[in-house]
């Protein structure tokens, strides 16, 4: 019952957000070129490493923690305060001394100078965040990430308007996580005060230690291809890919974030009991299957529509790529919901050594695409590597941590592949 409420609410907020994205995002890219969509997604792949670190990391194990306390929470919150600063100033001197010979462009050092506001007002966000989740107010957090949305994007539209280029991108990052900052204190009704305890910490690490190596290796493989596309390819070419693999996410975040959310909080509580936590999972692992395979071929078939419509026509190059990427869809939107059924029972170490073969996988077909020089052949690379990574990362979850078949946990997507092969046949004789 927990999981169908949350996951009601969570639907309704997340697919109200990837709307009023996808319209905001519409209206900016026709104000906005490719070029300068490029120049921002370089810095910020690095702004939102530096920003992840540790936000799975305590997300997670503050969810995870059986018992909180005042004190406890007052303590991460000082922690993340700290950390904050920290991570802030460091990006700072990395955008002037590394972003800016790495691309040859000095306007990184100023850009990096207001990325450092964000950072900071999104790791102090972590707890007020984590609070909402572990108390599973999911009708309040789809609410806050709206109202955080529909703001930032507003202020967005209007400098982009006043032809701020890029910098409205800067802004409309900066004031959604002030907004969802502010919202989440006033929701959860929580204070915070100065007082921090060392003996708070005992556990928290150890737990959150796996998921912090993880978050590092993942976020490095996931990103390593805009890094090097803006490097050797140019901003224009980084816009375009950038834009595409984005695009590609929408239902990826769509589908998965409505249940994932929901899936560690509530699976946290019987993480004694894995054989209930397996069979609930696998009606969940179905239904993201029909799901995903039936997005996947959608979005293949009708690709160009889907660009010229939310982009216009400047941006169809991104078409060919885009098609290719979407095949993975179906892969990535039940592989991404092993992540909260690792933490809800407790093994982040598997997780961690599961996700260092995926991510190997991902950058090997990085470096062969950037190799060949060619975009195309970059995004066949990535869906090779998602396959692999989802055998990998599910052998590892069902024979490791629940000590089941893995091949008969296979035959679950039988009818999924089944459906998935129908809807090729009927979209080829439509189109045909």
């Amino acid at each position: 019952l927990e999981i169908k409420q949350g996951v009601v609410y969570s639907f309704l907020g997340k697919y109200s957000n990837i709307l009023v994205t996808v319209l905001i995002t519409s209206i900016l890219a026709r104000l906005i070129s490719p070029k300068e969509f490029g120049v921002l997604a370089v810095i910020s792949v690095f702004l939102t490493f530096f920003n992840n670190i540790f936000e799975m990391g305590f997300l997670s194990a503050i969810i995870q923690k059986e018992k909180i306390t005042n004190e406890f929470i007052n303590t991460i919150f000082i922690l993340t305060i700290i950390l904050g600063i920290i991570l802030s100033i460091a990006f700072y001197f990395f955008s002037k001394f590394f972003i800016v010979n790495y691309y040859q462009n000095s306007e990184y050092e100023i850009i990096g100078r207001y990325l450092c506001m964000t950072l900071f007002i999104a790791m102090i966000s972590l707890v007020p965040k984590a609070l909402i989740s572990r108390e599973k107010k999911f009708k309040e957090l789809a609410i806050i990430t709206f109202l955080s949305n529909i703001i930032s994007g507003m202020i967005a539209i209007i400098l982009a308007y006043k032809e701020f280029s890029y910098y409205s991108l800067i802004w409309q990052g900066f004031f959604m996580n002030f907004f969802v900052f502010l919202f989440s204190i006033k929701f959860i009704k929580y204070f915070p005060k100065l007082y921090f305890k060392k003996e708070e910490l005992n556990g928290f690490i150890g737990y959150s230690g796996y998921l912090f190596s993880f978050n590092i290796i993942n976020f490095f493989s996931r990103n390593l291809d805009n890094v090097l596309i803006g490097k050797y390819f140019g901003m224009e070419v980084l816009g375009y890919y950038d834009r595409a693999y984005k695009l590609m996410g929408y239902p990826i975040a769509g589908l998965t974030y409505v249940i994932t959310p929901v899936l560690h909080p509530v699976f946290a509580r019987y993480q004694n009991n894995k054989n209930k936590i397996y069979d609930e999972y696998l009606k969940i692992v179905k239904i993201l299957g029909y799901l995903g395979i039936f997005s996947s071929i959608i979005l293949f078939f009708s690709a160009k529509e889907v660009i010229f419509i939310l982009y216009g026509e400047r941006w169809l190059e991104v078409v060919p790529v885009f098609k290719v990427l979407v095949c993975s869809t179906f892969i990535q939107v039940v592989l991404s919901s092993t992540g909260s059924i690792f933490m809800a029972t407790g093994r982040s170490d598997k997780m961690f050594s599961s996700g260092c073969v995926y991510s190997g996988g991902l950058i090997i077909a990085i470096v062969i695409g950037i190799y060949l020089k060619n975009i195309y052949y970059l995004g066949i690379g990535l869906f090779v590597a998602f396959l692999f990574g989802f055998f990998a990362i599910y052998y590892s979850l069902i024979k490791k941590v629940f000590k089941k078949s893995f091949f008969r946990f296979l035959l679950t997507f039988k009818e999924n592949v089944l459906i998935g092969m129908l809807l090729v046949m009927g979209n080829i004789l439509v189109n045909y």
